[in-house]
């Protein structure tokens, strides 16, 4: 499946955080977008989190492969899965101010 804007994010452990990044990323003023999170095996509630995200809006996908890989690895195996006009990549504990993906799109 074609995306216009693939966000990707990796996440291990980020229960504490994650929820706040993706908040961010639905309150942006670009709204043309899907995030797709890959979880690294994570033993915290981040499994949980990302399911009860993907089932209320459309745009989030959680990517799941069975292999621990770290943020590096696990960015380059989205890459191949994910086939868009453009990418942007974010963190798990980071946030978003809300025309970052506008501006960045512009």
């Amino acid at each position: 499946m074609h995306h216009h804007l693939a966000i990707l994010m990796t996440a291990y452990n980020s229960g504490a955080y994650i929820e706040a990044q993706i908040d961010s990323i639905l309150s942006q003023t670009y709204k043309d977008w899907d995030l797709f999170v890959r979880d690294d095996q994570s033993t915290d509630n981040t499994q949980t989190i990302l399911s009860e995200y993907a089932e209320r809006e459309q745009r989030i996908h959680v990517l799941t492969d069975g292999e621990k890989r770290g943020a590096k690895h696990g960015f380059m195996w989205m890459l191949q899965q994910i086939d868009a006009d453009y990418y942007m990549f974010c963190d798990h504990d980071d946030v978003w101010l809300p025309a970052k993906v506008e501006r960045s799109m512009a």
